[in-house]
């Protein structure tokens, strides 16, 4: 009994390899056959009318390997062109407008457009700054095409260009000076309210700009509402009654009249307002929109928070990794850092509104005047700022877009109002500004890849099953195939004996 089981299970074994011995003889001497047993089982529409064993060729058998080869080649095709489609990383903009209870108000950047007053120069200001900001000749004289004997101030002015020995040996800080000198918000800000809550010169920030002494609204966190977390300012309504409000003077007897000026100033009245983020510093030079006396401007706000894509769909940069001078990276605060970088490698000093230089660290100083004149003035003029390749947009920004519009102020009679509360308040000097969102509406712009991987595999496998009924099991089908005809076609080539249909006739 033992011998017999012993015998049945050493025939199951031979049995089992003279099946394999057979199946590899099979596909190594009858490739053609093999095809047609293949495209017979696989999942492959028409496949199987076009290797039809022992049958000759016929003008069925033609049209079906026309219409094979043609649909494989529309595949191979299509399949090029989502590849190709794929790597050219292409984007679109999605626009959408979302509302919200309440949102969040930019910051607000004001800046009268006279950098300094007259009236706060000392005699040792005019000494070292005179003949940059155009009050003094080459020779340290008055200039009295500039400071003229109709000038209130001459008489003032003309006494402090006696300079003595102890204005000559007094040390002159430039930052400093912008900051005595400048406009005192104080003075010029006769009314300010915040919707329904009254606000002062206490509730903004000085900051020095390329402009000067400019004052900032908003950059400071306050509790809010419910005394829950420390935000910036928000706004819970549109219009007026929401917005910030300001009555300003701009102080133009204080204005220096100079034509000469070598510091960038300008010869207009008025003030430029910003509006942005308030994690972002002010360009309010470039991007300021113009307030001017006798008129009252309203600034109706729309926000824009806007995604771009980085490489390889776009050039943004992102925040991660930003280790500058500011909270978050951004395109004005690059382009300063770029400028503060570039004045340092060239003078060995800063501007009084640029950071310190992450390039050059002991050029912390402040520059001299002459050094401005000198050595400053001329790369700004070359540069002004930076090419702004290499300050991207970020990836992630707030835009405020205000829409201006203006009306005439005072009228007639709110001139007899202003002198009835202001008192010596020249109306031809004041102006109003109105800041206040048009809805309570955020415009949310969203860059998206065209063509993601996901999406080239889904066409891919769309025309893969429409075109040739295939899937991609299919392709592994005919892979595997392919690798069995190529390794026994090789076993066969390098001498190894497969079993032959003689020898498996005899051993049966």
């Amino acid at each position: 009994m033992a011998d017999l089981e012993t015998q049945n299970n050493s025939g199951a074994q031979q049995g089992q390899q003279k099946s394999v011995s057979s199946c590899s003889s099979f596909y190594a001497d009858h490739p053609r056959r093999s095809l047609a047993e293949f495209a017979d089982r696989v999942w492959l529409i028409g496949a199987r009318h076009i290797w039809i064993p022992g049958e000759k060729t016929t003008v069925k058998r033609v049209l079906w390997t026309v219409v094979f080869v043609l649909f494989w080649a529309l595949f191979a095709y299509g399949c090029v062109c989502e590849v190709n489609s794929y790597y050219l990383y292409q984007q679109e903009t999605k626009q959408y407008d979302v509302f919200f209870d309440s949102l969040g108000f930019p910051a607000v950047t004001l800046c009268n457009l006279n950098p300094v007053r007259l009236s706060a120069f000392e005699s040792s200001d005019l000494l070292h700054a005179g003949e940059l900001y155009g009050i003094l000749n080459d020779d340290l004289t008055l200039n009295e095409k500039v400071i003229t004997p109709e000038n209130p101030l001459f008489a003032d002015i003309k006494s402090k260009t006696d300079f003595t020995d102890e204005d000559k040996e007094k040390s002159f800080n430039w930052e400093e000076f912008q900051l005595r000198a400048g406009h005192q918000l104080r003075e010029m800000l006769k009314d300010c309210k915040w919707g329904i809550d009254t606000c002062s010169s206490d509730d903004f920030t000085p900051i020095l700009t390329e402009m000067g002494l400019c004052y900032q609204f908003n950059v400071n966190k306050t509790w809010d509402a419910n005394y829950q977390m420390f935000v910036h300012r928000r706004s819970y309504g549109a219009g007026q009654g929401y917005g910030l409000r300001m009555l300003l003077v701009t102080q133009e007897n204080d204005y220096v009249p100079s034509l000469d000026k070598k510091f960038d100033t300008s010869l207009e009245s008025g003030f430029k307002i910003q509006l942005h983020d308030p994690e972002v510093p002010p360009s309010v030079s470039e991007m300021g929109v113009g307030l001017a006396p006798g008129f009252q401007t309203f600034l109706a706000v729309e926000k824009e928070d806007s995604h771009y894509l980085a490489a390889p769909y776009g050039s943004c940069k992102d925040d991660e990794g930003y280790t500058g001078n500011y909270l978050k990276y951004s395109a004005p605060a690059c382009m300063l850092e770029c400028e503060a970088d570039h004045v340092a490698e060239q003078c060995k000093c800063r501007l009084p509104y640029t950071p310190v230089a992450s390039a050059v660290p002991d050029s912390n100083e402040i520059c001299s005047v002459q050094t401005y004149l000198n050595c400053v003035k001329r790369p700004l003029d070359t540069l002004r700022g930076c090419d702004p390749s290499t300050c991207p947009t970020p990836c992630h920004m707030t835009e405020f877009k205000a829409s201006p519009s203006f009306v005439r102020f005072p009228s007639s009679l709110g001139k007899l109002a202003l002198k009835d509360q202001y008192g010596d308040l020249d109306a031809g000097q004041a102006l109003v500004v109105s800041v206040f969102f048009q809805s309570l509406r955020e415009r949310q712009i969203y860059q998206q890849p065209i063509q993601q991987l996901s999406t080239m595999l889904k066409n891919i496998g769309a025309m893969l099953v429409l075109l040739v009924g295939a899937t991609a099991m299919t392709l592994f089908e005919f892979i595997f195939f392919l690798c069995d005809l190529i390794f026994l076609g090789k076993k066969r080539a390098s001498g190894i004996e497969l079993d032959s249909p003689s020898q498996k006739k005899a051993e049966l």
